[in-house]
Parts: structure tokens; sequence; C-alpha cells
């Protein structure tokens, strides 16, 4: 997950296989922003760009802005399984992840032995901690995942058929984490 500072809505003219940009507008993305939040953001500006792109389409003098094709890029479909963690991932990327899935398809990964369930996580904060790629590192008043590259302290998350409730919360009744490794990695999608 590349990091981009920038998001926007444009409205484009087809017109024998060349698309061009009518009217385009921009938003910032923070630090904090959740694929959630950053859609309802485009969502309130995009009909400003169309009412702007049918006003200039109706005078004639819309601006043909050519496509810069080597800016463009290819997001394939989202499937749920592209939310399971890979624990060898950075933590910057993990975080970026969840951000980015929320809210669909999520972030998740599985614990418990020998019966598997799904953990939905819902935030983290990246913390200056290392360690095996999976690895608990601290579990006494909150969860701390090594990564690939520092490590997350867990926020939220929800244990399959469970409510959403603190990392706190969470290790409470479930102390075995204590021990536990997320070690499961995701076999890479060629695109």
């Amino acid at each position: 997950m590349r990091p981009f500072c920038r998001a926007g809505a444009e409205r484009r003219l087809l017109k024998r296989q060349l698309p061009q940009a009518i009217a385009r507008r921009a938003s910032h993305i923070s630090p904090t922003d959740t694929g959630g939040s950053l859609h309802d953001r485009l969502a309130q500006i995009a009909p400003e760009a169309l009412l702007e792109a049918l006003q200039m389409l109706a005078k004639g003098s819309q601006p043909r802005i050519p496509q810069d094709d080597t800016l463009a890029t290819y997001a394939p479909k989202l499937t749920r399984d592209d939310g399971k963690i890979d624990w060898s991932e950075s933590a910057e990327i993990i975080e970026r992840k969840m951000r980015a899935f929320n809210p669909w398809p999520g972030v998740f990964t599985e614990i418990g032995a020998p019966e598997v369930r799904k953990l939905k996580i819902f935030s983290a904060a990246i913390v200056d901690l290392n360690g095996g790629a999976g690895e608990v590192l601290r579990s006494d008043k909150e969860v701390i995942i090594a990564t690939g590259g520092k490590a997350l302290s867990l926020g939220e998350v929800q244990l399959e058929g469970k409510r959403r409730m603190s990392a706190r919360e969470f290790l409470r009744g479930h102390p075995e984490l204590n021990v536990a490794h997320f070690a499961f990695k995701m076999p890479r999608r060629s695109v």
C-alpha cells in the first residue's frame, strides 16, 4: 500500500477511446482517514464536479485535460481474503491496509488451536518494538504484535461471533493470548 496524500473525484469525457478530464476536485488524505471516511468525503465533492462538468458541456466551453497514462493504476476487485494480515509485512503497511480496508473488507488474523477463529482488527497504533513476525510482545494491559518491521498495538478488535471491543477488554477474556503467535501469511496475488 503506497502512502498517498490526495484523492479526488473527476468527470471525464470519453471520445474516440481518449479519456479526457473535464472537471476535477481533490481532497487531502489525513493519516487517520479510512476507506469509509474518504468515500464519504468524495461523495460530498463529486456532485460539485458533475454539476460543473454538465454546465461546461452545455456551454461547449469544457477544458479537455488528457489523461496521463503513466499515472494510471489498476486496482483489482477486493475480496474478504485480501484483508488477511501477513504479519511479515511492516507495521506501516498493515496499518495502512487497516485504514484502507475499513469498512470493507476489513482486516483480520486467525487465532486459536485447534479451533481457528478470525479476529477482526479495526484499529492499531505503530509502536517502536521488534520481535518475530506475529509474536505477541506484550499483553499485560495491551496487545502488541510484532510485524516484519516495528509492531502494532491493537486498538479495537472483534472475535468472530462476538461483539466489537477494545483489545484490553478482549485480553481480559482471552489470557491465552500471552503465548499466542499470529504467524499467518497471505499468499501473494499476481496482478
